[in-house]
């Protein structure tokens, strides 16, 4: 058994188009057990683009918007950092979920949710 939390927070909440910004997911393992074979869903929202990402743990195909990580100890937590780019104009929804995992998950805290709103630049 792991117990799995997912949390996301942006660098921004208002964004202009064209700007630049960075969702971090972070994954903690309460435990008791390690988990595997953990796969984290981050498809990015229309309305933003791709830049780059990092992660301290695992690895992020942007194709797919998947972050797969082998192992994570009990007590343990993995960072993903994904840079974006402002692209539309109007509120965007950016969810990311634990859609799998190798031991069972006691509590279900596995999904998160960010609002923001993007405006027009002005020229």
């Amino acid at each position: 058994m792991a117990d799995l939390e997912l949390n996301k927070v942006s660098s921004a909440s208002v964004i202009e188009q064209g700007e630049s910004f960075s969702y971090t997911i972070t994954l903690v393992n309460e435990g008791p057990d390690a988990a595997t074979g953990v796969q984290v869903l981050e498809n990015l929202p229309s309305g933003v683009s791709y830049v780059s990402h990092s992660s301290s743990l695992g690895t992020y195909n942007s194709n797919v918007g998947v972050w797969s990580i082998t192992s994570l100890a009990a007590g343990a937590s993995a960072t993903l950092t994904i840079e974006v780019m402002a692209t539309g104009e109007g509120s965007v929804a950016n969810v990311a979920q634990v859609i799998a995992s190798g031991e069972e998950d006691p509590t279900v805290h596995q999904t998160t949710t960010i609002l923001q709103k993007t405006t027009k630049t002005m020229q």
